[in-house]
């Protein structure tokens, strides 16, 4: 891609051309968000990305190339215009696919400008699955989860939520999960936690996969855990959740 310096008129031209070349195509310029300390910064900040890969997949590709540990957070945002490297505040779906992204969310000039922050929309970090195995696991002294009351573990990690996933009966598209049992941060979001399902799961990044609440609810991406227990836990205390690699069906 070419450089985005430059007057309007230039940047409109040079999207215009990027676009007639390469229709399939998004071009993207990324920067990390100013004053972030969190998070490195990258090395090569224009993308040319297929309209069809979604944000969550856009997301894997940019924190493989700041090559971020799979435990720290990070969140992408669509930026306010210009590469002045602060966020819009707009959070965009990790489902969502660039192109639609763009259509909404299109600059001026033509380009997708976007910023990556180790901080959520509302400036809390993102906390990491840690605890076990650094996955967001049980920790080895907690025992098994559903040996033990809801209230008790909650009583312990307050600041945490019980999980208990399963991939959805009868779904073949994806691998089955060798750990079910979880203890996730609250303020975790779904998408984070997708994530580490994927993760758990060795699942292919052109791969979907589908979190959903137990009574077929598929959260959204930007909610945070809390949030969904808050309206989703079931009467023994527990969250449970089933993960498929269709959006619907028997969950």
């Amino acid at each position: 891609m070419p450089a985005d310096a430059g007057d309007l008129e230039a940047r409109k031209a040079s999207a215009a051309a990027i676009r007639a070349k390469h229709p399939d195509r998004i071009p993207v310029i990324v920067h990390k968000r100013e004053g972030d300390a969190s998070l490195p910064d990258i090395d090569k900040r224009k993308f040319l990305v297929p309209s069809d890969l979604t944000i969550g997949q856009f997301m894997y590709v940019i924190r493989k190339r700041i090559k971020l540990a799979p435990e720290q957070a990070i969140f992408l945002f669509v930026a306010s215009g210009t590469p002045s490297g602060k966020p819009s505040g707009i959070l965009p779906s990790s489902v969502a696919t660039l192109k639609a992204v763009y259509d909404q969310h299109c600059a001026e000039d033509g380009f997708l400008y976007m910023t990556y922050s180790g901080e959520n929309v509302f400036g809390a970090y993102g906390a990491p699955c840690s605890g076990g195995d650094g996955d967001g696991a049980m920790p080895a002294d907690a025992g098994d989860l559903e040996a033990q009351s809801s209230a008790a573990i909650r009583a312990k990690h307050p600041d945490r939520i019980p999980v208990i996933v399963r991939k959805c009966e009868g779904d073949a598209s994806l691998p089955d999960m060798d750990k079910r049992k979880f203890l996730v941060p609250s303020d975790l979001t779904i998408g984070q936690f997708t994530y580490v399902i994927r993760k758990r799961i060795k699942l292919g990044d052109e791969q979907d996969i589908f979190l959903f609440v137990a009574s077929g609810t598929l959260p959204p991406s930007v909610a945070t855990l809390k949030a969904v227990d808050d309206q989703h836990c079931a009467d023994d205390g527990f969250l449970y959740m089933t993960y498929s690699g269709e959006n619907g069906g028997d969950v």
